[in-house]
């Protein structure tokens, strides 16, 4: 005897191996883990782990994980400046001026802007902006965005 589904069941709701897509927002994150990693396809690639911590914008994700790939060591010159970028704003919104071992940022915690995007037709989060935490400031735990931190150059981050 089968049981009758409220909705049916798809490959969409097969989440296993996913990362859940966050909704846009100022989330605060503390880098838990950086590793250099090489695919299958001999692809060599920096993956930073982040961990949220303190309250969110849209819902409870204090203590989930969110993972992303930099490649700065291969690739085209764009995609590589555009990480290196990527990953000294990381470095400077964690105290960190010149970044010479990723070791240097873990365990910090900073301010990410999260957007909802797409790769290669699927949904991912990027990250958009960077500021310091201060954990003395209310704002910091509440997801309102913090200035920003100095952005001269034409990087949409």
């Amino acid at each position: 005897m089968g049981v009758l589904l409220p909705e049916p069941i798809t490959e969409k709701d097969d989440t296993s191996g996913k990362e859940k897509i966050l909704p846009s927002g100022w989330y605060n994150l503390r880098v838990d883990d950086t590793s250099q990693q090489t695919s299958s396809s001999n692809y060599t690639y920096l993956k930073i782990v982040f961990e949220i911590v303190g309250e969110c914008p849209a819902g409870t994700f204090a203590g989930q994980k969110k993972t992303f790939f930099l490649g700065i060591y291969q690739g085209s010159e764009k995609s590589i400046g555009f990480n290196r970028a990527l990953l000294a704003r990381i470095s400077r919104a964690c105290g960190v001026e010149e970044l010479h071992d990723t070791g240097d940022i873990e365990g910090k915690i900073f301010r990410a802007n999260i957007v909802e995007g797409e790769w290669n037709n699927e949904p991912r989060n990027e990250i958009r902006g960077c500021s310091p935490y201060t954990a003395s400031t209310p704002e910091a735990s509440k997801g309102a965005p913090p200035p920003p931190v100095d952005d001269d150059d034409e990087l949409p981050f």
